[in-house]
C-alpha cells in the first residue's frame, strides 16, 4: 500500500473534526434543559441552515421507538472503521434500548468496554437519558462515570425520578467506599495507593 500523502491526512483530520462538531452539537440540542427555542443572533446571515439547526426546539420523543431513536444518531466513522468503535455503536444501542442483557454480555467479553467514549459521551449518558434504569445500573456498576452530576441533572430535567434516585443513592456509597480505601491505604502506608486516590478527588 502506497504511504499516505501529507494532504490525505489532513483531510482525514478535518473530517474526524466535523463528526466530532456534528456529535457535539447533537448533543448540545438533545440534552439541553431549555425548554423554548434555543437563539444564536450572532450567527452571520451566511450560516442560515446551521442557525436552523442550532435554534431547533427539544425534540418530542413521544410515539418514538428505541430503533428510531438510534437511526435518528448520527454514526461517526469511528463506531464503523474499528472494533472498539462499533463497540461503542452496540453499547450505546442497548442502552437505548434498555437491554441490559446485551451489555452485561459485552461486559463478560471486555470489563473495560463501559469505560468508552465518543466527544467525551460514555454508553451510560444514553441509559440515562432515556431513563432505562436496568441499563443504567448496568453499566454504572461497570464505571462510575465521573461527571455524575450532569447525568443527575439530565436525569431530573426528563422527569427519570427512578434513575436520579439510583444515581444519588450510588454516589453516596461510593463516597463511603472510597473514604474506607483511603484509610486502609494510609494504614497500610501504599503511597501509590493514596496519591492515585487523591489524584482521582482532585486534590493534588
Amino acid at each position: 500500500m502506497a504511504p499516505r500523502s501529507k494532504r490525505e491526512k489532513i483531510y482525514d483530520l478535518m473530517r474526524d473534526y466535523v463528526e466530532a462538531i456534528h456529535v457535539a452539537c447533537e448533543r448540545w440540542l438533545t440534552d439541553t434543559s431549555l425548554s423554548d427555542k434555543l437563539t444564536l443572533r450572532r450567527l452571520p446571515a451566511a450560516a442560515s441552515p446551521w442557525r436552523k439547526m442550532m435554534t431547533a426546539t427539544k425534540p418530542d420523543a413521544s410515539g418514538r421507538t428505541p430503533q428510531d431513536k438510534i437511526d435518528a444518531i448520527h454514526r461517526p466513522k469511528w463506531c464503523v472503521s474499528c472494533a472498539d468503535g462499533r463497540l461503542y455503536w452496540d453499547l450505546i444501542g442497548a442502552a437505548i434500548r434498555d437491554d441490559a442483557e446485551t451489555i452485561r454480555e459485552h461486559l463478560r467479553q471486555d470489563p473495560d468496554c463501559a469505560r468508552l467514549e465518543f466527544w467525551y459521551t460514555p454508553p451510560l449518558h444514553f441509559a440515562v437519558r432515556e431513563g432505562n434504569l436496568d441499563a443504567t445500573r448496568v453499566l454504572w456498576e461497570a464505571h462510575a462515570h465521573q461527571e455524575v452530576t450532569d447525568l443527575i441533572a439530565m436525569a431530573d430535567d426528563r422527569g427519570h425520578a427512578d434513575v436520579a434516585a439510583y444515581l444519588r443513592d450510588s454516589i453516596g456509597a461510593a463516597a463511603v467506599d472510597s473514604d474506607l480505601r483511603l484509610h486502609e491505604a494510609v494504614e497500610a502506608g501504599d503511597h501509590g495507593e493514596i496519591a492515585a486516590m487523591l489524584r482521582g478527588r482532585g486534590a493534588v
